[in-house]
């Protein structure tokens, strides 16, 4: 099942189940506006296809949904990502020069960071910490990706503390 434009759980290999309203589905990647608890949403969820285990609509699922819609949370897709080609979303996502974080094999596995280099069947990523401190650079298989996840409070969080720092150093600099 699609179920394209509702909210509905999805299973991945290794995680629990991913909430969440079902904005677009490609041959590589599904876009799933994230609802991690109740009738919150938090940010965007882009789902590897091939580690997707199974989705299903439960009548929890439909409540939600009736609720997010009272809330008049957008169910529509206004994003441009091409989920058809890895290497293409991943360049997508180099481009916008924001922080995303990745889940590796199970939920314990997460990154943070930003797309440095992309390259055919891999990606370099400056990895950040819970600090907003630049560490290491990377290299990460597309294979090794289950979820990146998009514009959530967490990681704007972070975008912001790294923003305000840039910012301190430029007026530092006189630029």
């Amino acid at each position: 099942m699609q179920y394209l434009q509702q909210v509905a759980t999805v299973k991945v290999r290794g995680q629990s189940g991913l909430r969440g309203i079902i904005l677009a589905i490609g041959e590589k990647w599904e876009l799933l506006r994230s609802i991690p608890v109740d009738y919150v949403v938090d940010g965007m969820l882009l789902i590897n296809q091939k580690h997707i285990v199974k989705k299903t609509r439960r009548d929890e699922d439909e409540f939600v949904e009736k609720i997010l819609r009272l809330k008049m949370v957008p169910f529509e897709n206004t994003q441009q990502f091409d989920l058809n080609s890895t290497p293409n979303l991943f360049t997508q996502l180099q481009q916008q020069e924001k922080l995303v974080q990745f889940t590796l094999h199970d939920d314990s596995v997460n990154f943070i960071g930003q797309i440095t280099q992309v390259n055919h069947k891999s990606f370099r990523c400056q990895l950040i910490s819970v600090k907003a401190a630049w560490l290491q650079e990377v290299n990460i298989k597309y294979s090794s990706i289950r979820t990146i996840g998009l514009a959530t409070d967490y990681v704007l969080s972070l975008q912001l503390a790294v923003d305000s720092e840039d910012s301190a150093l430029d007026s530092c600099n006189g630029t």
